[in-house]
């Protein structure tokens, strides 16, 4: 490897690419002092578990698209709580890819559209007129959703218990938080759920989305 050619195509010097990205020894050394098998498995999977969970948490506290995004520790090789919660069946995968989509702002809405289109389109909400069509608004607010709301929000009380649901009900933030990731860091302080109510409370919120997205296109079909 000393003797190769120092072309940046080359396979050793991909290898020191590799080793300098995530902090690991220089080739040089490794070979003076080769660490067993067991030995370098771990660190280097130590190495890489370390650089991406701080380059994720580095690149989201940068995005307001992904503020409600929770990065658990050790990432790798650990789903996000949105598919550790889904089982591997159709309907649920695409419950759980439309819930992806409004957990990064990647659902389209009034809100998304009008950065595209600023003289052609408006950001208010097409079904009650009050307010901009945010998530926020969509999964909050919008009055075209109340019995939808209405009746999903007795179910996450449920899910949660009485004293937790209210610490959140009257706290959009808190309740924006649940709904799109109540994994978040943020919550911690507010309300103390089990790991098995993640996974009910996931499970919920997709439902919850699917439920309330449905609502959207079915009035928005009518509307026509």
């Amino acid at each position: 490897m000393a003797m190769s050619n120092p072309d940046r195509n080359s396979f050793s010097t991909s290898i020191r690419e590799i080793l300098h990205k995530y902090n690991l020894p220089l080739p040089e050394d490794l070979l003076q002092n080769p660490p067993s098998k067991h030995q370098w498995k771990t660190t280097f999977r130590n190495a890489t578990t370390d650089y991406w969970e701080s380059t994720w948490k580095e690149e989201l506290s940068t995005q307001s698209t992904a503020k409600y995004i929770q990065v658990q520790s050790a990432p790798i090789g650990h789903p996000h709580n949105l598919w550790a919660s889904t089982n591997p069946k159709p309907h649920e995968v695409r419950r759980a890819e439309l819930k992806a989509r409004l957990l990064t702002r990647t659902y389209i809405l009034q809100s998304n559209t009008v950065r595209f289109n600023r003289n052609e389109v408006s950001a208010t909400c097409k079904l009650c007129n009050m307010g901009d069509e945010t998530r926020e608004h969509l999964l909050l607010t919008c009055k075209a959703h109340t019995q939808v709301r209405s009746e999903e929000m007795n179910m996450l009380q449920q899910i949660i218990g009485r004293q937790e649901f209210a610490a959140i009900r009257c706290n959009g933030d808190l309740l924006i938080q649940t709904i799109l990731d109540c994994t978040h860091v943020s919550l911690q302080q507010h309300i103390n759920l089990s790991r098995k109510q993640k996974t009910d409370v996931e499970r919920w919120s997709q439902i919850y989305c699917e439920q309330i997205s449905s609502s959207r296109t079915g009035q928005l079909s009518e509307a026509i």
